[in-house]
Protein backbone atom coordinates (compact mmCIF):
# COMPACT_ATOMS: atom_id res chain seq x y z
CA UNK A 1 0.00 0.00 0.00
CA UNK A 2 0.69 3.58 -0.68
CA UNK A 3 -0.71 6.88 0.83
CA UNK A 4 -0.08 10.44 -0.91
CA UNK A 5 -0.72 14.23 0.25
CA UNK A 6 -2.11 16.45 -0.98
CA UNK A 7 -5.25 15.58 -2.61
CA UNK A 8 -5.50 17.96 -5.83
CA UNK A 9 -8.19 19.55 -7.72
CA UNK A 10 -10.18 18.09 -10.01
CA UNK A 11 -12.88 19.87 -12.77
CA UNK A 12 -15.97 17.82 -12.89
CA UNK A 13 -17.14 18.31 -17.03
CA UNK A 14 -20.40 16.22 -16.29
CA UNK A 15 -21.44 18.52 -12.99
CA UNK A 16 -19.89 21.64 -13.79
CA UNK A 17 -17.84 21.81 -10.68
CA UNK A 18 -14.54 21.18 -9.16
CA UNK A 19 -13.88 18.08 -6.72
CA UNK A 20 -10.90 17.95 -4.21
CA UNK A 21 -9.96 14.11 -4.84
CA UNK A 22 -7.03 12.26 -3.79
CA UNK A 23 -4.71 11.56 -6.78
CA UNK A 24 -5.33 7.78 -6.84
CA UNK A 25 -6.51 7.41 -10.52
CA UNK A 26 -3.01 9.68 -11.77
CA UNK A 27 -0.85 7.10 -9.28
CA UNK A 28 -2.98 4.30 -11.15
CA UNK A 29 -2.26 5.56 -14.35
CA UNK A 30 1.47 6.37 -13.82
CA UNK A 31 2.02 2.66 -13.02
CA UNK A 32 0.37 1.32 -15.86
CA UNK A 33 2.32 4.20 -18.13
CA UNK A 34 5.49 2.87 -16.94
CA UNK A 35 4.80 -0.61 -17.33
CA UNK A 36 4.15 -0.04 -20.72
CA UNK A 37 6.57 2.74 -21.51
CA UNK A 38 9.78 1.33 -19.57
CA UNK A 39 9.55 -1.75 -16.35
CA UNK A 40 7.74 -1.59 -13.19
CA UNK A 41 10.39 -1.15 -11.26
CA UNK A 42 11.45 1.96 -12.76
CA UNK A 43 9.44 4.29 -10.02
CA UNK A 44 5.96 5.68 -10.77
CA UNK A 45 7.16 9.18 -9.49
CA UNK A 46 8.79 12.12 -10.65
CA UNK A 47 9.18 14.66 -13.49
CA UNK A 48 9.08 11.49 -16.23
CA UNK A 49 6.87 9.28 -14.69
CA UNK A 50 4.93 11.05 -11.87
CA UNK A 51 2.61 13.39 -13.89
CA UNK A 52 -0.85 14.20 -11.97
CA UNK A 53 -3.92 15.21 -14.14
CA UNK A 54 -4.86 18.25 -12.40
CA UNK A 55 -6.18 21.98 -12.26
CA UNK A 56 -3.46 22.01 -8.91
CA UNK A 57 -2.78 20.57 -5.12
CA UNK A 58 -4.82 21.63 -2.44
CA UNK A 59 -1.84 22.16 -0.30
CA UNK A 60 1.35 23.49 -1.75
CA UNK A 61 3.62 21.93 0.33
CA UNK A 62 7.10 23.11 1.46
CA UNK A 63 10.68 21.33 1.54
CA UNK A 64 9.77 20.76 5.00
CA UNK A 65 7.02 19.33 4.45
CA UNK A 66 7.66 16.94 1.72
CA UNK A 67 10.69 15.82 4.20
CA UNK A 68 8.43 15.19 7.69
CA UNK A 69 5.71 13.64 4.77
CA UNK A 70 8.57 11.32 3.68
CA UNK A 71 9.73 10.43 6.57
CA UNK A 72 6.48 8.75 8.30
CA UNK A 73 5.26 7.09 4.45
CA UNK A 74 3.64 9.58 2.68
CA UNK A 75 4.60 10.21 -0.66
CA UNK A 76 4.03 14.53 -1.16
CA UNK A 77 2.01 15.77 -4.39
CA UNK A 78 4.13 18.53 -5.63
CA UNK A 79 3.22 21.43 -7.22
CA UNK A 80 5.55 23.19 -10.16
CA UNK A 81 4.77 26.42 -12.39
CA UNK A 82 6.41 25.11 -15.35
CA UNK A 83 5.72 21.65 -14.85
CA UNK A 84 2.88 21.04 -13.43
CA UNK A 85 1.92 18.77 -10.73
CA UNK A 86 3.97 15.34 -9.96
CA UNK A 87 4.21 12.64 -7.54
CA UNK A 88 7.08 13.58 -5.59
CA UNK A 89 7.72 9.64 -3.76
CA UNK A 90 8.16 6.70 -4.41
CA UNK A 91 7.33 4.69 -0.78
CA UNK A 92 4.99 2.29 0.62
CA UNK A 93 3.23 2.28 3.95
CA UNK A 94 6.05 -0.71 4.94
CA UNK A 95 7.23 1.08 7.97
CA UNK A 96 10.56 -0.82 8.21
CA UNK A 97 13.93 0.62 6.43
CA UNK A 98 14.53 -1.41 3.58
CA UNK A 99 14.51 -1.67 -0.25
CA UNK A 100 10.95 -3.22 0.20
CA UNK A 101 9.75 0.12 1.55
CA UNK A 102 10.00 1.48 -2.08
CA UNK A 103 6.93 1.36 -4.67
CA UNK A 104 9.54 -0.08 -7.26
CA UNK A 105 10.97 -2.24 -5.34
CA UNK A 106 7.94 -3.98 -4.42
CA UNK A 107 7.02 -4.06 -8.02
CA UNK A 108 9.89 -5.56 -8.95
CA UNK A 109 9.86 -7.92 -6.74
CA UNK A 110 6.09 -8.80 -7.42
CA UNK A 111 6.83 -9.05 -10.95
CA UNK A 112 10.36 -11.67 -10.72
CA UNK A 113 8.41 -14.01 -8.77
CA UNK A 114 5.11 -13.90 -11.54
CA UNK A 115 7.76 -14.44 -14.15
CA UNK A 116 9.79 -17.49 -12.41
CA UNK A 117 6.41 -18.97 -11.34
CA UNK A 118 5.03 -18.70 -14.79
CA UNK A 119 8.96 -20.52 -15.89
CA UNK A 120 9.04 -22.79 -13.21
CA UNK A 121 5.96 -24.73 -13.26
CA UNK A 122 6.84 -26.57 -16.35
CA UNK A 123 9.20 -28.36 -13.90
CA UNK A 124 6.52 -29.51 -11.11
CA UNK A 125 6.43 -33.39 -11.39
CA UNK A 126 9.65 -34.26 -13.69
CA UNK A 127 12.57 -36.27 -12.09
CA UNK A 128 14.25 -34.91 -9.20
CA UNK A 129 18.29 -35.16 -9.86
CA UNK A 130 20.91 -32.80 -10.89
CA UNK A 131 19.32 -32.13 -13.94
CA UNK A 132 16.41 -30.52 -12.41
CA UNK A 133 18.53 -28.43 -10.33
CA UNK A 134 20.02 -27.39 -13.96
CA UNK A 135 17.15 -26.96 -15.34
CA UNK A 136 15.84 -24.82 -12.78
CA UNK A 137 18.91 -22.56 -12.90
CA UNK A 138 18.72 -22.33 -16.72
CA UNK A 139 15.25 -21.26 -16.34
CA UNK A 140 15.46 -18.35 -13.71
CA UNK A 141 18.90 -17.35 -14.46
CA UNK A 142 18.36 -15.70 -17.85
CA UNK A 143 14.69 -14.23 -16.50
CA UNK A 144 16.95 -12.53 -13.78
CA UNK A 145 19.77 -11.46 -16.45
CA UNK A 146 17.68 -9.60 -18.27
CA UNK A 147 15.70 -7.76 -15.82
CA UNK A 148 19.82 -6.68 -14.54
CA UNK A 149 19.93 -5.84 -17.99
CA UNK A 150 17.29 -3.46 -18.04
CA UNK A 151 18.51 -1.91 -14.71
CA UNK A 152 16.15 -3.73 -12.31
CA UNK A 153 18.48 -5.15 -10.04
CA UNK A 154 22.32 -4.89 -9.71
CA UNK A 155 23.13 -8.70 -9.17
CA UNK A 156 21.60 -11.99 -8.43
CA UNK A 157 22.42 -15.53 -7.44
CA UNK A 158 20.33 -18.57 -7.48
CA UNK A 159 21.17 -21.06 -4.90
CA UNK A 160 19.53 -24.46 -4.56
CA UNK A 161 19.77 -26.40 -1.33
CA UNK A 162 19.45 -30.11 -2.03
CA UNK A 163 19.74 -32.59 0.55
CA UNK A 164 18.15 -36.68 0.91
CA UNK A 165 15.55 -35.38 3.18
CA UNK A 166 14.55 -33.21 0.16
CA UNK A 167 15.06 -34.89 -2.57
CA UNK A 168 13.00 -37.88 -0.39
CA UNK A 169 10.27 -34.99 0.16
CA UNK A 170 10.30 -33.95 -3.81
CA UNK A 171 10.60 -30.62 -2.94
CA UNK A 172 13.57 -28.55 -4.46
CA UNK A 173 14.60 -26.01 -2.16
CA UNK A 174 15.95 -22.72 -3.80
CA UNK A 175 17.32 -19.03 -2.57
CA UNK A 176 17.08 -16.59 -5.10
CA UNK A 177 19.04 -13.59 -4.30
CA UNK A 178 18.40 -10.11 -5.96
CA UNK A 179 20.16 -7.10 -5.24
CA UNK A 180 17.59 -4.24 -6.43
Amino acid sequence: ACTYFPWVMYYDNANKRYLDLPATKDVVRNMAHTDNTSFPWFAPAGMLRGNVDCIKATFKTTLADEDALYEVGINPIKSYAQDGVKVWGNKTTYDIESPLNRINVRRLAIRVKKLITEAAKHLIFEQYDETLEAQFKGIVEPILADVKSNRGIIDYRVITECTPETRDQHILPAKILVKP
